[in-house]
C-alpha cells in the first residue's frame, strides 16, 4: 500500500481544529503529509489538498483554513503564511471594542 492510499484512506475526511496555535499545527503536519504523497507519488509539485481529500470541515479558525485550503484552492505553503499573518490580528491581547 503506497503512501497516497494510506493518507487518503486513514484521512478520508480533514478535520480541522479551531483555535490559535493548534490551526497552524494542524497546517503544518498536513503539509508534511502532501510532502510525502509528493516523494511516494514522485511528483514534480506538492499537490494541493483539493486534490488529495475528498472531504474537509472545520470550526472557528479551523474553518478559515478548510476555506483557504478547498474553496480559494490555496497551496499549503500559502495557507501556512497566510494563516500567520491572520493570526497576529485575531490573537493579539490588544483588544478595544469602544
Amino acid at each position: 500500500m503506497s503512501l497516497t492510499q494510506w493518507c487518503v484512506g486513514a484521512c478520508f475526511s480533514r478535520h480541522t481544529d479551531g483555535g490559535g496555535i493548534r490551526g497552524l499545527s494542524c497546517l503544518i503536519m498536513l503539509q508534511e503529509i502532501l510532502y510525502r504523497i509528493q516523494k511516494d507519488e514522485q511528483l514534480p509539485n506538492v499537490p494541493l489538498p483539493c486534490d488529495i481529500f475528498d472531504l474537509a470541515g472545520g470550526t472557528s479558525t479551523g474553518g478559515l483554513i478548510v476555506i483557504m485550503l478547498f474553496r480559494l484552492r490555496m497551496s499549503i505553503d500559502d495557507a501556512i503564511n497566510a494563516y500567520k499573518r491572520l493570526s497576529k490580528d485575531v490573537f493579539s491581547k490588544k483588544k478595544c471594542f469602544f
